[in-house]
């Protein structure tokens, strides 16, 4: 499974897919688009341009989410101010099973203050 990211651009969410490998950035979007090539012609679609350039562009673009993502992630990341870090939801029993529910508000969370 390929992680997605799904930054809000202005114009709503976006989701883009990145093939983990060995590599760069660019290389893991370059994977993206040679999947998504290979899949084309059995979805009935003639397939996509090269877009060298346009690959490297987005790379460009996600790199700094990428590298938020990846701080976050750390072990060491400061979130907040110490005292509490956000928590993994915990599915609430109901009659039909264990369900999800959104948060009342969104949090914000101050991080790499130091």
């Amino acid at each position: 499974m390929s992680p997605d990211l799904a930054p809000d651009l202005g114009q709503g969410l976006m989701s883009m897919p990145l093939i983990l490998g060995e590599g760069t950035l660019v290389d893991a979007l370059g994977r993206v688009v040679e999947s998504a090539r290979a899949k084309f012609p059995a979805l009935g679609h003639s397939g996509i341009e090269s877009g060298a350039e346009d690959t490297a562009q987005v790379a460009e673009q996600l790199r700094p989410l990428v590298s938020l993502l990846l701080y976050l992630c750390a072990e060491n990341a400061e979130i907040g101010e110490g005292n509490r870090r956000p928590a993994v939801p915990v599915p609430k029993p109901t009659t039909p099973g264990p369900r999800l529910f959104p948060p009342d508000a969104p949090a914000d969370w101050e991080v790499g203050l130091r």
